[in-house]
């Protein structure tokens, strides 16, 4: 549709007189000049006259008579040869056509015809045999003469249709065509057209519709502008006609534009589809000329459109393949791939007409980008790696690594890249230092059994001659177009399997991978709370010691923050548990609605900061026992309260916990806040997905509740549903399958209206969480005696001294386990039960806490201590018959 038509003027001086040079281009005219001067008397004639007339040429004489070389004069009819001369020509046709010129001279111009006569024979009888219908209409008389063709492509014999005139034709033509041609012949008269070519539809014999191109034009003229005598051919194109609406039924199916670009005319003749592509009807872009072709399309790709159709046209090449933009009605760009080729070309190989198709990609560019975006991202995350990102081909040979690869390779990229991952100067040995073999070889191993190897070990010979070990997990690739066979991440541990060289026999028998993880989240959760138990502490008790506004504000962001820091340190290992299959769950009785109360209790407050109705609704059934682990029903409750409250501005948030006796549990959360897609409600189980990065910032989180919530169920066997609107709030249900607890007989528990009259006795090793729990349990109005060490606690506990023992886990000499056992052993040597206690630790993963419990501890208090907790974990200890 761009013009890449280029036309050079060239002009030459002219070295010879005008009139030599028309002379000269006379003589060398194959058609014979003779011209006489006003008296009939022969001026000259040229060579090609003597070469026409071989019988006339020594009388082609200056001197010579009109009447001596011709028979007639000028004005006569055509006038024929001298009759010597038309004997001596035999088969031969020579024309002569008599010219007046200007000053009453005669100009005969003399062409042999002989072949245009032959041509037009052989013509006539290709088209009688051939099948081709031809018509002659006289539009004086209305006849129209048509040869046997025409008649038999409509199923008829002439005598069928005779006497044969227009208003045979007319009675033929199908109804609809009507219009079409009768607008046809104004466009005829007044020499708008001379000449035709269009498609319509005859009635064949058999009564079906013929579809015939019928081509014509005018031969005759009775006036300048009136035809008298219009001829033309007619073909059935009845088959094309099927095979173009097949195509056309093609095209609507598979919503392509079509357009074709005459360069002649400067127009593109385009379908509806590719208007309905940029928001326009068809009658909106057409006529459809270069112009306005030009005015749509993004301005930084007409440049590169003109320059690659010029490139491919001085290539020689046909068919072209752009990727262009277009502007649409409502104002943004549209991505279109224009497919086409040049149907037509003219004698000096430029194109005349060019067709194509467009197709919109705009999704597909769309999703290129964000390919895009994440391939770089991605290959960014590779930069960053701590881990050597290696990429091989089928046959082995390193096509990509990353920085890191280099640094553990101890070989610069350029050493990398196409080289063998067997190649012999790297010295590659197994886990056990001999030659690593063909067998061995992580890449090998991974392509040919094309599963991911883990945690294979190679020795790699440096080049300043150090070994260094290497840790390698590979995996085979097996995307389509991709170079790429096998990755493998390769990591130096060569200083690590150095330090843990004592430890290497026994993580050989153990399960390395979720032990190891397991001691880390141990580990990091020890390091992690111990601290933040002392800022959140000691952030409590400064708390209540200040007055002015700015530092209670203060403080109250300290506490938030530590808060929301402690809250993502729980989601992160309560997952990672999960995930290492190593969460566990109890059955032991609780009442659902007591856990409810809690949660209640705890939500409240930040309901009421935002003004946010906080609703509890509990049926009958949810007062009766149910058997299941309450802490992990708790944890549910608290992330879907909590999310709830967190991303509701307004409104309100109803808790509803429903149980029927032979049914399932039924817990219910409903907000009126900011609510979901359905793209975004698809991926909130997915952990660390979050639906919006602003909303992330705005509200915090990690993307981690509700994937949680979902596999707690899960490891409950129960069921969960979200259904969320954006700005209508969502709904989350879990059903439950726990059932109800056996009725047993318990002695009556004494409700305490307060633990103002609690004893406490308190062993923790570290100084500032000493100070925390003095300050916590004075703020609870409990007395209290705080020792350094378990031997100190065993030593200093006494019959009926006290209610309540708070027993840190890890402390020297002797830890909180041995510590409670040793209270216990004396409480049976006397004869007395032994107060409830609560283990104040650090480590308070799920395996963590199952074995507290079994070793007699009524509850868990993780650090960082929450007054709250703290409180609530007390009194559910003393409300509770001590454990067996």
């Amino acid at each position: 549709m761009i013009n890449t038509r280029t036309e050079t003027a060239v002009t030459q001086k002219p070295d010879l007189p005008v009139a030599a040079r028309l002379a000269a281009a006379l003589q060398a005219l194959p058609v014979g000049i003779v011209l006489f001067d006003p008296g009939h008397t022969l001026l000259m004639a040229t060579p090609a006259v003597a070469d026409l007339l071989p019988e006339l040429a020594p009388l082609l004489t200056p001197g010579q008579a009109l009447a001596t070389l011709f028979d007639m004069a000028p004005g006569d009819p055509p006038m024929v040869l001298h009759r010597r001369a038309a004997a001596a020509l035999g088969s031969r046709h020579i024309a002569l056509a008599a010219h007046r010129t200007p000053d009453g001279g005669v100009l005969v111009l003399v062409r042999d015809e002989t072949e245009d006569r032959r041509d037009e024979l052989r013509l006539t009888n290709v088209i009688e045999a051939g099948t081709v219908g031809t018509w002659e209409w006289d539009m004086d008389t209305g006849r129209l003469r048509v040869n046997d063709r025409w008649i038999t492509m409509l199923g008829h014999v002439r005598a069928d249709l005779e006497p044969i005139t227009i208003d045979t034709w007319r009675r033929l033509l199908h109804p609809i065509d009507h219009e079409a041609m009768a607008g046809m012949l104004p466009l005829l008269v007044g020499r708008k057209i001379g000449e035709f070519d269009m498609p319509f539809r005859m009635r064949h014999a058999a009564g079906h519709w013929v579809w015939v191109q019928s081509r014509g034009r005018v031969l005759r003229w009775t006036k300048p502008d009136m035809p008298q005598l219009i001829a033309g051919v007619h073909m059935d194109v009845s088959a094309q006609k099927t095979a173009e609406q097949r195509l056309e039924h093609i095209i609507e199916g598979a919503q392509v534009g079509t357009w074709q670009y005459d360069e002649r005319r400067g127009t593109n003749q385009i379908n509806a589809r590719w208007a309905e592509m940029l928001g326009y009807s068809l009658a909106g872009l057409t006529p459809m000329d270069a112009d306005l072709f030009g005015s749509l399309l993004h301005p930084e790709d007409r440049l590169n459109l003109l320059d690659e159709q010029n490139r491919r046209l001085s290539n020689g090449a046909w068919t072209f393949d752009n990727e262009i933009r277009l502007r649409h009605k409502a104002g943004h760009w549209i991505w279109v791939l224009s497919r086409g080729l040049v149907t037509e070309w003219d004698a000096a190989g430029q194109p005349l007409v060019t067709s194509g198709v467009h197709i919109d990609i705009s999704e597909r560019k769309a999703l290129e980008q964000t390919l895009a975006r994440e391939r770089d991202f991605l290959a960014g995350l590779m930069e960053t790696s701590m881990s050597g990102i290696i990429a091989l081909n089928v046959e082995g040979l390193v096509i990509f690594a990353n920085r890191e690869a280099e640094t553990v390779m101890g070989r610069p990229l350029a050493d990398l890249l196409g080289k063998s991952c067997t190649c012999a100067e790297w010295g590659l040995t197994d886990g056990t230092g001999a030659p690593a073999s063909r067998e061995k070889s992580p890449f090998f191993r991974a392509r040919d059994t094309g599963t991911p190897q883990r945690g294979m070990k190679l020795g790699l010979l440096w080049p300043d001659g150090s070994r260094r070990l290497l840790l390698v997990n590979s995996a085979p690739v097996s995307l389509g177009g991709s170079m790429t066979s096998v990755v493998c991440a390769v990591t130096d541990i060569t200083k690590a399997e150095a330090a843990a060289a004592a430890l290497r026999d026994a993580k050989r028998r153990a399960e390395a991978g979720n032990r190891a993880k397991s001691e880390f989240l141990a580990n990091m959760s020890h390091e992690i709370r111990t601290p933040l138990n002392g800022v959140l502490g000691m952030a409590d008790v400064l708390a209540a010691t200040l007055t002015t506004p700015d530092q209670r504000s203060m403080i109250e962001t300290i506490q938030q923050s530590g808060a929301h820091l402690l809250t993502i340190l729980n989601d992160i290992l309560d997952l990672a548990k999960i995930e290492s299959g190593r969460m566990t769950v109890e059955a032991r009785p609780f009442v659902p609605a007591d856990l409810a109360r809690r949660v209640e209790a705890m939500h409240a407050p930040k309901a009421r900061e935002k003004g946010v109705d906080l609703v509890l609704l509990c049926d009958t059934g949810a007062g009766q026992a149910r058997v299941g682990d309450a802490q992990r029903v708790a944890q549910v409750l608290h992330n879907l309260v909590g999310n709830a409250v967190k991303f509701t501005q307004s409104g309100e948030v109803r808790l509803t916990i429903t149980a029927r006796v032979t049914g399932a549990l039924v817990i219910e959360v409903a907000d009126t806040g900011i609510g979901m897609t359905a793209e975004q409600t698809g991926q909130a189980f997915q952990p660390f997905m979050q639906a919006d990065g602003s909303i992330t910032r705005r509200f915090g989180g990690t993307g981690l509740g509700l994937p949680i919530v979902s596999n707690l169920v899960a490891l409950m066997g129960g069921t969960l549903r979200l259904d969320s609107l954006p700005g209508q709030g969502t709904r989350v249900r879990v059903d439950l399958p726990l059932p109800l607890a056996p009725v047993v007989a318990t002695a009556p528990v004494v409700l305490l209206p307060g633990l103002g009259r609690l004893r406490a006795l308190v062993a923790e090793d570290n100084a500032t969480n000493r100070v925390i729990l003095r300050s916590m349990l004075q703020a609870l109005g409990m007395s209290h005696t705080v020792v350094e060490d378990g031997d100190e606690a065993v030593a200093l506990w006494q019959p009926d001294r006290f209610d309540i023992l708070l027993l840190d886990i890890s402390m020297p000499r002797r830890d909180g386990i041995s510590a409670l056992r040793g209270i216990r052993d004396r409480a049976a040597g006397l004869g007395v039960s032994c107060p409830p206690a609560l283990a104040v630790t650090a480590n308070a993963m799920t395996q963590h806490v199952t074995e507290y419990l079994a070793a007699g501890f009524a509850g868990c208090v993780a650090k960082p201590i929450r007054l709250e907790d703290l409180a609530g974990a007390i009194a559910l200890a003393v409300s509770e018959p001590e454990p067996g």
